[in-house]
């Protein structure tokens, strides 16, 4: 599936652990890139988070990760995201 759009999808470590099973069924781990999170990461995840207090933490992590790369975030929480849009101008958030 993921071979077929030409794309890779990346997911920081805890999300990897905790919620692979039962978002990804089918899917081997193989087909993702799995992301630590590093100090950077988590830096720049926590100014966001200061900045806009109801954002969660995974929201910002994946926003951080995301502005890394330059990358387009697919979600179905698009309203919280494109709030986290401020301190990541270089991620694009659509909605699923």
């Amino acid at each position: 599936m993921v071979d077929k759009w030409r794309w890779r999808p990346s997911l920081f470590a805890r999300f990897a652990r905790e919620k692979w099973r039962s978002l990804f069924k089918g899917l081997s781990v193989a087909a993702v890139d799995v992301e630590p999170v590093d100090e950077t990461l988590a830096r720049a995840a926590g100014e966001a988070l200061a900045a806009i207090p109801i954002a969660t933490a995974v929201d910002a992590v994946v926003m951080a990760s995301a502005a890394r790369r330059g990358d387009v975030v697919y979600t179905s929480d698009f309203d919280e995201l494109t709030r986290l849009q401020r301190d990541f101008r270089a991620v694009r958030v659509l909605a699923v």
